[in-house]
């Protein structure tokens, strides 16, 4: 975390060297955890919300994200025409040998494979000549820095607007088919959902409430830290958010955007009527 923050510029207020220096292991309900001085919450705290902070600005920026989804894509689509060790790519993490050699070079291998058309006798073999086509030409526009447009993203959500439909990723097909229906029929472009979850580390919970702490004056009891130790102005009301992305490949994207926001606005409805129910 100390790494990345200071490669990135994002400002790190956690005093890991003073929490280390403070940590203790003790005995808790027969095994042994790390225990915190209490007067060390604030601290404690400072690491959740840098970690957070890294989260929304670096781990799960909107480039970052569209970076993921241009590879995953690309991969999809050489999937079945590029082995490794005999195993096409979806196929390597099930096989430690093949997984091992599964490196970013991959990228690299999707980029200068040749395609040769004049194999199209077979339905089989146009399809492999479109998909490796639509491959090469994901990773090139990455080299070439021609990312997806970010069409949309929306405020930040509690994530039972969108868990009550399902879980990810069948709440992302989810979204894509409420999106597919504002367009009644019609031509719809060509996009992509992405859902970025980011929490404090234990989803909708405060991490400080699970820590064990010991005082001062009886250094050799641990005990769990109640929330009036906890400064109120500290803490925040939700510890989890998810943002939803469309991202899309066109330049010209049309009502995109306009129908993305009305299923964004109709999951939080249905969030609210749940929550008052």
């Amino acid at each position: 975390m100390a790494r990345d923050c200071r490669h990135t510029g994002i400002k790190n207020s956690f005093d890991y060297s003073r929490y280390m220096k403070l940590a203790r292991v003790m005995e808790v309900d027969g095994e042994l955890q790390i225990c915190m001085r209490d007067k060390e919450a604030l601290n404690l705290y400072n690491m959740f919300k840098t970690r957070y902070r890294l989260q929304k600005s670096a781990y799960q920026h909107k480039k970052v994200a569209c970076l993921d989804l241009m590879v995953a894509q690309a991969l999809k689509n050489a999937d079945k025409h590029i082995l490794i060790q005999g195993k096409k790519i979806s196929e390597c993490q099930d096989n430690v040998e093949a997984l091992s050699k599964l490196t970013d070079y991959i990228l690299q291998k999707i980029k200068n494979a040749k395609i040769d058309e004049a194999q199209n006798e077979t339905p089989e073999l146009r399809e492999k000549i479109k998909e490796m086509k639509k491959a090469k030409e994901i990773i090139n526009s990455i080299f070439s820095r021609k990312f997806f447009t970010c069409v949309y993203e929306s405020d930040p959500l509690e994530p039972q607007a969108i868990k009550q439909f399902a879980e990810k990723p069948q709440v992302q097909e989810k979204i894509e088919k409420m999106i597919r229906e504002q367009y009644e029929g019609t031509g719809v472009p060509e996009f992509f959902v992405e859902l970025s979850y980011i929490d404090f580390g234990m989803m909708q919970e405060n991490p400080l409430t699970r820590l064990k702490v010991y005082c001062k004056e009886d250094p050799h009891t641990a005990r769990q830290l109640t929330k009036d130790e906890t400064s109120t102005i500290m803490e925040p009301s939700v510890y989890d958010e998810v943002v939803v992305r469309i991202f899309s490949p066109e330049l010209d994207t049309g009502d995109l955007k306009k129908h993305a926001e009305k299923v964004v606005i109709i999951l939080n409805q249905a969030a609210i009527t749940s929550q008052g129910n």
